[in-house]
This record gives structure tokens, sequence and C-alpha cells, in this order.
């Protein structure tokens, strides 16, 4: 007769993170049932119900379309590096800004075109 015999041993930090686990588990189960069967929690009225979404209309006559356009304006390269002799203004990136255009100035500049300021 062959008889085997295998023994794991599991370290006790283990049996701890089990039993943390197993207690924290009852604790919320219990916390959550007792808030719920006396009403603790309510949904706000003014919120739709869970699971569907508000529905919105678009009121027409108020609506106002404008025309925009988002452009970014960047330092050029060649004055960058030609400001200072200096190594360091070569390698640094050259600054950006975000404007949106609105109206009549939608479509004045195109990619590549060269902005002054005065």
């Amino acid at each position: 007769m062959v008889s085997l015999s295998i023994s794991i041993s599991i370290p006790i930090y283990i049996y701890i993170y089990i039993y943390i686990y197993i207690y924290i588990y009852i604790y919320i189960s219990i916390y959550i049932y007792i808030s719920l069967s006396l009403s603790l929690y309510s949904k706000a009225p003014s919120l739709p119900s869970p699971g569907r979404f508000a529905r919105f209309t678009v009121n027409r006559d108020k609506c106002r379309a404008i025309d925009w356009q988002r452009i970014r304006l960047q330092e050029d390269f060649a004055e960058l590096a030609a400001g200072n002799s200096g190594g360091a203004a070569q390698r640094r990136m050259p600054r950006t800004v975000d404007c949106d255009l609105k109206r009549s100035l939608v479509g004045s500049c195109v990619p590549g075109d060269v902005v002054t300021w005065k």
C-alpha cells in the first residue's frame, strides 16, 4: 500500500488576511442590509430614475449659431534659433498659444501663415 502525504505550510499572515477580509465582508453586508431596511438612503427627487438618461429638448427659437475656429499660434523655429546664439535656445520647445476665432475672423488664417504682433 502506497501513501502520499503532502504538507503545505501557509504563513500566518495569509490566515490573518482571510480573517480580515471575511470580517469586512460581513460588516459591510450587515450595514447595507440595515441601511436599506430602515430606508436611510433615498433617491433625489430631481434626478431621473436610474438607468435612464434625462431627455433634453432644444428650444430653437432661443438658439443662435456662431461660426468659430480654434487655432494654435506657435513661435517660429527660425526666429527662435536666430534670437539667441547660445545652444540652449536651439534646444527648447517653441511656445504655443491657443486662440478661438469667432464670426468674421474665421478663415482669416490657414496653417503655415506667419503672424506678426504689433
